[in-house]
């Protein structure tokens, strides 16, 4: 990058117009002296019984700083909430926001008089940056606040030694967000007003081994309820997988008869592994007030039903219609707009994301009945059913009674499946993701709609805040601190364009958002922002990163 600038600084049509840096060095200590964002911070640690071959090292910015920032930035002064409240249909309640839902007046009953919520949610995930780099991998952290609207902020097998080290991390990252939930802080919030503020740890968007890393259980366990490998195809959902019955199970290991050393990593982990846990002492979510893995895991659906339809519900349907056969129901089908065709099938497609799974789902049940048992096509019409009604923006009891009477359906005819072999021969249904399909109707309840935590956000944000600037790192094994570099690059110049334009049209910074409408866009408040105080410099003006 910075020998393409020295190119570009060189080029002959530049003589008499050149830029009053001279180089691009020069250019970056200048973007260095502008008025940075949060700051980000680098703590080396060490994890006894887990030894590696370099320092690990934690970079991150202070949770309670990012959440103060995002709590009183102007841009989302309109599209933001502080009170629960209860919103009716008719007779029938509905569950949207967070806001909305039952766990909101809990917590706010508990609270001080005039206390406001600051609910977290955050989203985490481990990935390479790059195919065939070796073993190069960051575990990224996201976190946003729960009063600002859903339409807004989604506009973007672990080793105990691992384990550990992660909710080590956690803890340093989320201490201070962890005392202001328990004591509470006065904040300033979007429209310059001092709010008494709680912070209690609301949502958190993750696939299938990730939730269980963060509830500290075992692979053959669920991250959410009590129910293990053999129950994993029941019609019924388990006792929740609370905090305290991790807490108790972890007290009774290390301080009952014959008790193992919590810092005995091998030994510990090892009758941690019988009792379902990962072998995890210090779980960070612990000290955490209202806050509990059996509540604020939520499912993602990216994974928990569009995976799941792509991993098993397909597989099946090709095992009984045939693979060449559904491929050319596939083909023939007619061309619609915004729906992908697939002219070659869909065995040959390449580059299947979500979007691809949502439009196979959307006609699946036509395209195998005729060729499949009546058997099959009922419970997979059931499933699919319990697929769209997951994904409404708006739940009622009704839409959710539906929700539970499509999965009980698909349970009470599920044999049909087996009964034509579809499974592979298998005879049981001992999947992890169908098990956690029985918690989606109560997290609706107590999270709000689903849709808000899709993973969508945080697939974009990995590309856009790891994988696109790994790209301009030389790719050694310094890339974190390279990418770092950039990514505060990026929000010194941001932060330095709104000032620009605040400046230019002399318009105050605070309460600047104006209410006409609902003309607010739901892709980007900034730009939102920006049509009103400067409308004449949108087309001009870009955001660097999603919300």
């Amino acid at each position: 990058m910075q020998a393409q600038i020295n190119v570009f600084l060189k080029l002959e049509w530049l003589n008499g117009q050149k830029p009053s840096f001279l180089s691009a060095r020069q250019l970056l200590e200048w973007m260095d002296t502008l008025p940075s964002g949060l700051k980000w911070q680098v703590m080396q640690l060490e994890v006894d019984g887990y030894n590696t071959e370099k320092k690990i090292e934690l970079i991150y910015q202070d949770g309670l700083e990012v959440v103060e920032s995002l709590f009183g930035n102007p841009i989302f002064a309109q599209n933001m909430s502080f009170d629960p409240l209860h919103v009716w249909r008719n007779t029938e309640r509905e569950y949207g926001e967070w806001f909305t839902v039952d766990e909101a007046t809990r917590i706010q009953d508990t609270l001080p008089e005039g206390a406001t919520i600051i609910p977290i949610i955050t989203a985490s995930d481990k990935m390479p940056v790059m195919k065939h780099t070796g073993n190069l991998e960051m575990h990224p952290l996201f976190l946003t606040i729960a009063n600002i609207d859903s339409d807004i902020h989604m506009k973007a097998t672990a080793h105990p030694g691992v384990a550990r080290l992660w909710h080590r991390c956690m803890d340093i990252v989320m201490e201070r967000l962890k005392c202001v939930a328990n004591v509470g802080e006065f904040m300033m919030d979007a429209f310059s007003d001092v709010q008494f503020c709680f912070t209690p740890l609301v949502a958190w968007t993750a696939d299938l081994p990730e939730q269980q890393l963060i509830a500290a259980v075992a692979r053959n366990a669920s991250p959410i309820t009590l129910a293990t490998l053999e129950q994993f195809g029941d019609p019924t959902c388990q006792p929740p997988h609370t905090k305290q019955y991790t807490l108790d199970r972890i007290h009774q290991i290390s301080r009952t008869g014959g008790g193992r050393d919590p810092w005995k990593v091998d030994s510990f982990q090892k009758v941690a592994k019988a009792n379902q846990l990962l072998g995890v002492q210090l779980l960070f979510f612990r000290n955490w007030q209202h806050s509990d893995p059996a509540r604020f895991l939520v499912p993602k659906v990216l994974h928990s039903l569009h995976k799941f339809f792509w991993d098993h519900v397909l597989k099946w349907c090709k095992e009984v219609v045939g693979i060449d056969k559904l491929n050319t129901r596939y083909k023939v089908h007619h061309k619609r707009i915004s729906f992908r065709h697939f002219a070659s099938g869909i065995s040959r497609a390449t580059q299947m994301t979500g979007h691809e799974y949502r439009d196979i789902q959307r006609t699946i049940v036509p395209m195998i009945a005729g060729a499949a048992p009546a058997v099959m096509v009922q419970p997979i019409h059931a499933l699919m059913d319990f697929f769209y009604l997951a994904q409404r923006h708006v739940h009622t009891e009704s839409s959710i009674r539906d929700m539970e009477a499509s999965l009980a359906e698909f349970h009470s005819t599920k044999n049909g499946i087996l009964d034509t072999g579809a499974h592979a021969g298998k005879e049981d249904f001992n999947i992890p993701k169908l098990e956690l399909m029985l918690s989606f109707m109560d997290a609706i309840r107590r999270n709000g709609r689903l849709i808000q935590y899709s993973a969508d956000v945080s697939e974009c944000l990995l590309i856009t805040h790891c994988k696109m600037p790994f790209t301009r790192t030389n790719r050694q094994s310094d890339f974190t601190e390279q990418i770092v570099h950039l990514l505060d690059h990026e929000e010194r110049i941001h932060l330095f364009n709104i000032y620009l334009l605040l400046c230019e049209h002399n318009e105050p910074l605070v309460n600047a958002t104006k209410d006409e409408e609902n003309l607010l866009s739901l892709a980007d408040p900034t730009s939102s922002w920006i049509s009103c105080v400067a409308p004449g410099e949108q087309r001009h003006f870009n955001s660097p990163r999603s919300i």
